[in-house]
């Protein structure tokens, strides 16, 4: 188990870095669209920091594959939302974007909710669950999808400058293609891994990260990055544990008091984040320096 709470760790702080060098990234490039996704793909493909942070961001979901073969889900993803903190933290240092009272409140009820978690933790129910889930993902899917065009198809929804919205949706789909992902897990521990391609999972996992890397992205460039990293972990977290909890067949502790622990560190840390990414204003954007008019001698 301690191999796989070091593997969670290992994946939310690679997400971390790896957002913040993407938003470093896109910070760089002209206006991004989400209708011209081939100009889209274009520019980020050709963006060095971009391309440091998907290098990052790409190495912290192998480890978290590697994760869900070894504890539950909820443990996963509790420790995955405490990667928030380590966001929020570069997102001010480096990005300049001052602390306030409510963000640092935020900070440390998301650490005490994370010792909570860890100390509800019990060999038997955060085992990793096995069970075959293809119907389920399918759902899930097609819900996830309606959800996220639902979203993003209301133009005063999408014109948050805070990137609340983005967050949401970008959450959503990698909340999916965290579902995806623990079926392919799920194949590792059965090693049946020669029915991959004939299971939903790695078509659900690849497809929705994929999308949702756009609209993170696309929402990186209008809001703050302090604000829709984590919203979209909450998102995708919360909708992980919910779904993929009971869809895999994974326990909670059956102990009353270590259910106590459980629950309240999860709720601590979401609430903690939420805290963090509703702390403070968004980052002003400097004004476009005048044009120079050249004035002859």
């Amino acid at each position: 188990m301690s191999i796989g709470v070091g593997l969670a760790l290992f994946a939310t702080v690679c997400f971390a870095i790896g957002n913040a060098l993407e938003k470093r990234g896109v910070d760089r490039l002209p206006a991004l669209s989400l209708v011209h996704l081939v100009e889209f793909a274009t520019r980020l493909l050709t963006s060095p920091w971009w391309l440091a942070g998907a290098v990052v961001s790409v190495a912290g979901l192998f480890a978290q594959i590697e994760a869900f073969t070894r504890i539950s889900l909820s443990l996963a993803q509790s420790i995955g939302v405490a990667g928030i903190v380590l966001l929020v933290v570069i997102s001010r240092l480096h990005f300049r974007e001052a602390f306030h009272r409510r963000e640092l409140g935020g900070i440390a009820l998301s650490v005490a909710s994370l010792v909570l978690v860890s100390l509800s933790l019990t060999r038997v129910a955060d085992a990793a669950g096995t069970r075959s889930a293809r119907d389920a993902t399918l759902v899930a899917t097609a819900s996830v999808v309606a959800a996220a065009a639902a979203l993003l198809g209301v133009r005063k929804l999408r014109v948050d400058d805070r990137g609340f919205v983005y967050g949401c949706a970008a959450g959503l789909l990698y909340g999916l293609s965290g579902l995806g992902a623990k079926g392919v897990a799920t194949l590792v521990v059965r090693h049946d891994l020669h029915l991959l391609a004939a299971t939903p999972y790695v078509y659900v996992f690849v497809g929705a990260w994929a999308t949702g890397l756009v609209v993170f992205q696309n929402g990186l460039q209008r809001g703050r990055v302090g604000v829709i990293g984590p919203v979209s972990s909450m998102v995708g977290s919360a909708f992980v544990v919910a779904v993929g909890t009971p869809v895999f067949g994974e326990h909670l502790p059956a102990s009353a008091l270590l259910l106590g622990l459980r629950l309240a560190g999860f709720a601590g840390i979401l609430i903690g984040s939420t805290l963090v990414a509703w702390g403070g204003p968004p980052a002003a954007i400097p004004p476009d320096p005048p044009p120079t008019v050249a004035v002859d001698a």
